[in-house]
């Protein structure tokens, strides 16, 4: 397989690019709510019912996108992924 597999066989309908730029996003909600599904010492497990509403400025790009958080993983080593979609409004 080339080193671009992992781009050709992701089935999401929108191509993926790379980029190598600073993303800054404004978190609009400040409070969520939900249902506690677990906790332990270590932390807490909760499903809420609520989109996440940001702002975001990517680098290179003129003005600000309206988008939500839809996904945030960890990498490891105190780092997260997040993933957020755009309004199509």
């Amino acid at each position: 397989m080339s080193s671009n597999s992992a781009y050709t066989s992701d089935r999401r309908a929108p191509v993926r690019q790379p980029m190598d730029g600073e993303v800054v996003v404004e978190i609009q909600q400040t409070e969520l709510r939900g249902s506690g599904q677990n906790i332990s010492t270590d932390g807490v497990f909760f499903i809420a019912d609520a989109s996440v509403p940001v702002k975001v400025q990517i680098d290179g790009e003129d003005g600000q996108r309206v988008g939500e958080i839809v996904r945030i993983e960890s990498m490891g080593g105190g780092k997260v992924g997040i993933a957020l979609r755009f309004s199509s409004d």
